[in-house]
Formats: structure tokens, sequence, C-alpha cells
């Protein structure tokens, strides 16, 4: 995990906790170390909404929901992943979108 994300985490977890900055530090320190010996490829919203113009956030939020739920980990998530499932629930994407995959 990118340190940017872990701070993204313990932001997250510190504004709705209230925690002060030695909590804050302390949060920080075990997330770190918990992913020191793991990774995870972080897809959001953006990049759904990237590959299948128009979808507002919870549509956009589905389409997550439903590549992690189906997720093959011999194949992995792709751009075309998100695309394809994307089309899959909510039809073709808009016009002008750079969504250049066929069915």
């Amino acid at each position: 995990m990118h340190s940017y994300q872990i701070s993204e985490m313990v932001d997250a977890v510190a504004t709705a906790l209230e925690l002060d900055a030695d909590a804050r530090a302390k949060a920080k320190a075990a997330l770190a170390s918990y992913w020191s010996d793991k990774i995870a490829i972080v897809w959001g919203v953006g990049d759904v909404q990237s590959v299948h113009k128009g979808l507002s956030e919870d549509q956009a939020i589905n389409v997550l929901t439903d590549v992690l739920d189906d997720h093959d980990a011999s194949l992995g998530v792709r751009w075309d992943t998100l695309a394809n499932k994307a089309r899959e629930l909510y039809g073709k994407p808009e016009e002008g979108d750079d969504d250049d995959e066929e069915d």
C-alpha cells in the first residue's frame, strides 16, 4: 500500500474518531506495519467514471462492488474489466466516451 493511501485511511479514521496527533501517528504506524507485507491494487469511483462517462457515484460504486464480487485472481482487474462491468450493468456509455472496447 502506498504511503499516501495509508495517510488517506488515517485521515478518514482520525476525522471520524476525532483523534489527536499522537493517536493519528500511532494509527499511521499500525497501518503501515499491517500493509508492510501485503499489496492492494485500489480502483475508485473516478476510475469507473473515466471509462464509462455519465455514471453517478452510486452507479460507479455498484460497478466496483460487482467487480470485487466477481473477481478472478487469475485474471485480475484491468481497465476493460471496469468498462465491461459498467456496460453490463448500465448499457453503453454516453457519446464522446473514450471507451472503444467492443462488446
